[in-house]
């Protein structure tokens, strides 16, 4: 991660997660102001829809945390993970949806 002019780390890539099986909700809508925010201020986002794919529960098999994958290759959360190793900063929808539905 590279250093700004003040000396901070500056942000390359945001991981945008929408967790909600609902594409076009509050969590879709909340999601694409973040994305028009970080765009704006030349962060790069990458969305990843989780809401409406297959997702195993975890196991406690320890698999992820030896190989840092999934050892299951017939749900998206392998993809997830190589998504969230490129990206520097995570921000999961679905604990924004209590946030957001009191602002409203």
């Amino acid at each position: 991660m590279k250093a700004d002019k003040s000396g901070r780390n500056k942000i390359k890539t945001v991981l945008l997660v929408h967790g909600s099986p609902n594409t076009s909700g509050i969590i879709a809508k909340a999601l694409s102001l973040l994305e028009k925010r970080f765009t704006d201020n030349d962060i790069r986002t990458v969305c990843f829809e989780l809401g409406n794919k297959a997702v195993r529960g975890r196991l406690d098999c320890d698999g992820c945390r030896r190989s840092q994958r999934c050892i299951f290759s017939d749900d998206n959360c392998s993809e997830l993970i190589e998504k969230m190793l490129k990206a520097v900063l995570h921000k999961l929808a679905e604990n924004m949806f209590a946030c957001l539905k009191e602002r409203n």
